[in-house]
């Protein structure tokens, strides 16, 4: 800002003795470490007297409820995890899957060309894009 400037000019006129004397209370003061360490204290006592466990030590258990529980998704046995592996080793001892490839009939099998809808450029092209980028440069 310019030194002609109206309100610039009224900033560095002011004058300062027309200002009111006011006293600034702090209503939401921070505590001091002290009370901080007493609070510590005063909860640690506290704790001492009351411990936690007498209210478990009072608990009814008249006043509970009996509850059923069914698995909806009960997870298997280690003897069915055993009696399914024995399975599957007897299934590919009979059936081994080598011999399902090797008697595989080829001529079932329908013949099929490959369109590429995705090709890559000639050299040409390359050749012609590299000269544009030479050029826009």
């Amino acid at each position: 800002m310019s030194a002609k400037c109206p309100i610039k000019q009224e900033v560095v006129d002011f004058n300062k003795g027309k200002l009111k004397r006011t006293e600034t209370a702090e209503k939401n003061p921070l505590p001091t470490t002290k009370v901080i360490d007493d609070e510590k204290i005063a909860i640690e006592e506290k704790c001492a007297k009351l411990p936690l466990n007498k209210e478990l030590e009072g608990f009814k258990k008249d006043h509970l409820k009996k509850a059923e529980m069914k698995e909806k998704n009960p997870l298997p046995t280690t003897d069915v995890i055993d009696a399914e592996k024995v399975a599957i080793e007897e299934k590919t001892v009979k059936e081994p899957l080598n011999e399902e490839v090797g008697s595989f009939n080829k001529q079932q099998l329908k013949k099929t060309t490959t369109k590429e809808k995705n090709r890559r450029p000639t050299a040409a092209e390359v050749e012609a894009e590299k000269k544009a980028l030479k050029g826009g440069k």
